[in-house]
């Protein structure tokens, strides 16, 4: 079979395409940056290099596959995430249709069955959305949980001041994931055969409160005491923004840990039952994040 992965090397992408590889699967990686082209030709996949936000090129990089991946990849440096976000899921849209594409498996989160409200994924509602307009194509979205690795952006803030804090308690449950699941389910989903013209998958891998999350990667990390605190939401804006974020983004977020917080973000994947945990639990991820951690120079 032939697929067309967009992503480029990121985290989810590079897994999925290196396992469809494996499977013997003709694959083509889209990429913006030229540099990655040896990289992508050395895992065994064909390079499409260019700029997702041209229709032509997309068209012609979809143009011979069986099936899709999409994904849309962060801008920080957008003035309205939202819009980018939603704009990108049109630009993928119209290339799906021009190239008569039959099979999308699009990259979502957890929280995107909600318009508002839950910050940038809220614009991945947007993308569903747009997706669900196009006809006669089977299309599933992957509602992968809060990624584990988002723990590393808090490495400096506990070597630094002994903690891990955002904008919802520790008594919060967070439902969580681990990238190799997501890339694998994307990979199973692309390879097998649906009779559903439209379907959700969500993909979870462990479920704690943001306390349990802080006291397992401190035991990891030889700080067992490690503590989670709560701020206020201006006062962790205003920490994103000292830490370089753009009010815009830093705002999102903001709006992403308070439907955390009040549980909006998971309450659709709370109305379902029968959802496997699949990858590995917290601990296992918190090994990796321990090696992070200790290797870190900031």
């Amino acid at each position: 079979m032939r697929y067309t992965i967009t992503g480029s090397l990121g985290n989810i992408s590079k897994l999925l395409v290196t396992k469809l590889v494996e499977e013997g699967h003709h694959v083509t990686l889209i990429s913006s940056d030229p540099q990655k082209a040896t990289t992508i030709k050395d895992i065994g996949a064909v390079p499409a290099i260019g700029d997702i936000q041209q229709v032509n090129f997309l068209t012609d990089a979809f143009s011979d596959a069986d099936a899709v991946y999409t994904m849309v990849p962060i801008q920080f440096d957008h003035s309205d995430w939202r819009a980018q976000i939603r704009q990108t899921g049109q630009i993928y849209a119209q290339a799906i249709r021009q190239a008569g594409i039959k099979r999308v498996v699009n990259l979502s989160s957890i929280g995107a069955h909600s318009p508002d409200g839950c910050g940038p994924v809220s614009g991945l509602y947007d993308v569903e959305q747009t997706l669900n307009q196009l006809e006669n194509i089977q299309l599933t979205h992957l509602r992968p949980a809060n990624f584990y690795i988002n723990f590393f952006a808090e490495v400096a803030q506990i070597r630094h001041q002994g903690l891990i804090g955002r904008n919802y308690p520790a008594n919060t449950p967070v439902v969580m994931v681990d990238i190799p699941a997501i890339a694998d389910a994307a990979a199973t989903a692309l390879t097998t055969a649906t009779e559903h013209l439209r379907s959700i998958q969500y993909i979870v891998s462990d479920i704690r409160t943001a306390g349990e999350s802080a006291a397992v990667l401190g035991q990891a990390i030889g700080r067992p005491e490690l503590p989670w605190v709560e701020y206020p939401d201006n006062e962790y804006y205003d920490i994103l923004v000292a830490n370089g974020l753009p009010a815009n983004i830093a705002a999102n977020y903001i709006e992403l840990g308070t439907a955390i917080r009040t549980g909006k973000l998971f309450e659709d994947f709370y109305q379902q039952s029968g959802i496997p945990k699949t990858g590995s639990k917290l601990e296992a991820f918190a090994q990796v994040f321990a090696a992070v951690y200790h290797a870190a120079n900031v």
